[in-house]
């Protein structure tokens, strides 16, 4: 099947001339490098905690809409709202943000995006080890099991006034680790600031026995989902010739 058959419009879709990364992660910027997709930063700095149990699929939804709106209320005038009411913005499409916020943001300026990826064991959440013993836990946990690693994204559209909101799951299996190991990943320091403890674009390769899935989601970007949602929107990363 040809490229344009699976990508309708291509000859006529128009080119998103920059992002706004909505997350301090330098891994995440090395993946839009890789792209070759021109961006700037935007640290979010919220508050990542929610209230109460919540499935893994959830927090990272919950949180990245709270990335997304914080960027937005940023470049609103102080005090003007941006969406109203706690319910997430569904996978399948996108929702409109407040009329006067739309009204601020001029259509010409840039697109946002916001990420939020976490380690799952069942219903667990595991977050980024605290210490060198916490990661220690967190490896023998993992060991010759099976995890997910969700990321959820948001995707600020200036042009529509929306944000469209996506998640991605990929399945990691561990190899039974050894002491030999664990103790030499420990001594690494790859294990800080990073969910789960492990980095799989590193020396946490070796850790892993298979995956199922994105790569580039456990790396924590999806970028099959990131460019899909693009593409949704009538957009393309890259300009097509006829």
């Amino acid at each position: 099947m040809k490229r344009s058959n699976m990508r309708s419009g291509a000859g006529t879709a128009r080119t998103i001339p920059r992002i706004v990364l909505v997350s301090g992660s330098p891994r995440r910027r090395e993946l839009l490098e890789q792209l070759g997709v021109s961006y700037t930063v935007s640290i979010p700095g919220v508050d990542e905690s929610v209230a109460g149990p919540v499935r893994p699929t959830s927090y990272v939804r919950t949180v990245v809409r709270r990335k997304i709106m914080t960027y937005i209320e940023r470049n609103a005038p102080s005090g003007s709202p941006t969406e109203r009411g706690s319910r997430t913005p569904a996978d399948e499409g996108s929702r409109p943000a407040d009329d006067r916020t739309r009204r601020t943001l001029d259509a010409d300026r840039d697109w946002a995006l916001a990420a939020d990826t976490v380690v799952a064991l069942g219903s667990r959440i595991i977050g980024k080890p605290v210490d060198s013993a916490d990661a220690e836990h967190i490896l023998r946990s993992l060991s010759g099991r099976s995890h997910r690693v969700i990321t959820a994204l948001a995707l600020y559209n200036p042009h529509a006034g929306s944000i469209a909101v996506k998640t991605a799951a990929t399945r990691v299996t561990f190899g039974r680790l050894s002491e030999e190991e664990i103790e030499w990943y420990l001594r690494s320091g790859e294990w800080r600031e990073v969910a789960g403890g492990y980095r799989i674009q590193e020396r946490g390769s070796v850790l892993v026995r298979k995956i199922v899935g994105s790569y580039s989601n456990v790396v924590g970007l999806p970028l099959e989902t990131f460019y899909g949602m693009v593409l949704a929107q009538g957009f393309h990363l890259f300009p097509y010739r006829e």
